[in-house]
């Protein structure tokens, strides 16, 4: 089994009305885009990423790609 960096990323929903928006009116299979930035530092840009509404509409995912691509 190899190692992996599991850094977490922060959805930022309070500065960035247009992710609550983007959100409330995601509809399944349809990608979104949403803002996040990394939880350890909260002062560095925010990076886009895309995000998913489940099939049921009761969870949302969002997949990060980190600056350097990985």
């Amino acid at each position: 089994m190899s190692d992996f960096d599991s850094s977490h990323s922060i959805l930022n929903l309070r500065n960035h009305p247009s992710n609550c928006a983007n959100i409330a009116t995601a509809k399944f299979p349809h990608v979104i885009r949403v803002l996040v930035r990394p939880q350890d530092n909260i002062t560095k840009k925010l990076i886009e990423n895309v995000g998913t509404l489940s099939s049921d509409g009761k969870s949302f995912s969002v997949v990060v790609t980190r600056e350097d691509g990985a």
